[in-house]
């Protein structure tokens, strides 16, 4: 590749050639962040969005999950933080890898700072919004108990782990 092609035929060439194992590595770790960050979201917007009938099936059910979301729902304080501190752990991991694959995939030339600039935060912004926050949360609003029952476990352990439970 010389450095008088467009950058945009580089980034094509770099994907065509395959990516590194590491590169791919990224890939799959940011995919699974960013179902972890989805699943939050949906769970901040499905335990905080729950109407008085939801809460009182919770109540006459006495299945071992709808007695953990309502032992979750006893300290909302403790569940939102519990929930703000893991999707900002995530999102922090999805920009840091989201950065090395594109050092890796679109390197670094002069000129190109606005375009990575524009991939970097533009971009990586629009991934984390959609995919984190927007869409996980308009599910959740339309079957909030659905996604109570299947978080409560993952987020009863996250409330008992360190850093997240200090």
């Amino acid at each position: 590749m010389s450095n008088s092609e467009p950058s945009s035929q580089k980034l094509v060439q770099v994907v065509e050639a395959g990516f590194s194992g590491a590169t791919l590595t990224y890939i799959l770790i940011i995919v699974f962040l960013l179902f972890i960050s989805a699943l939050m979201s949906a769970s901040e917007s499905a335990f905080f969005s729950l109407s008085p009938a939801d809460n009182e099936d919770l109540k006459k059910n006495n299945d071992k999950r709808s007695k953990l979301v309502q032992d979750l729902l006893s300290k909302p304080k403790e569940l939102l933080a519990t929930m703000l501190i893991t999707i900002n752990f995530v999102n922090v991991g999805v920009v840091i890898l989201s950065t090395f694959i594109l050092d890796d995939l679109y390197p670094e030339t002069p000129g190109s700072e606005l375009k990575r600039f524009l991939l970097e935060v533009v971009g990586i912004t629009l991934l984390i919004l959609l995919t984190g926050e927007v869409v996980p949360k308009i599910f959740a609003s339309k079957n909030a108990l659905l996604v109570v029952h299947w978080v409560a476990r993952p987020l009863d352990l996250l409330s008992k782990t360190p850093p997240i439970s200090w």
